[in-house]
């Protein structure tokens, strides 16, 4: 029987496994003091006002304790979290 050769995992200098080829993602987030409050992910060269971001949006309480992470609602009211959304009207959307 044959050995299998498995590709060698790919790290940062931090030793994190780093993502595969063609599953890599653009992350852009905007924070309220220390807490991220919406963050998006694309693929790498997305302009921030394509309709192709993933979007959520975090909720923390009083103790920066995180409550909810919600996605965009589509026009029929309901939240998604597909890659349809611009980063730049992350502001604009109504959330669930």
């Amino acid at each position: 029987m044959g050995r299998e050769t498995l590709p060698p995992i790919k790290t940062d200098v931090n030793f994190e496994r780093v993502q595969e080829s063609g599953k890599e993602k653009t992350f852009r987030g905007e924070y309220l003091g220390t807490n991220l409050i919406y963050a998006g992910f694309a693929k790498p060269g997305s302009p921030t006002s394509s309709a192709v971001w993933q979007i959520m949006r975090l909720t923390y309480d009083v103790n920066n304790n995180l409550l909810r992470l919600e996605y965009p609602q589509r026009t029929n009211g309901v939240g998604s979290s597909d890659y349809e959304f611009e980063w730049d009207d992350r502001g604009l959307y109504v959330f669930s």
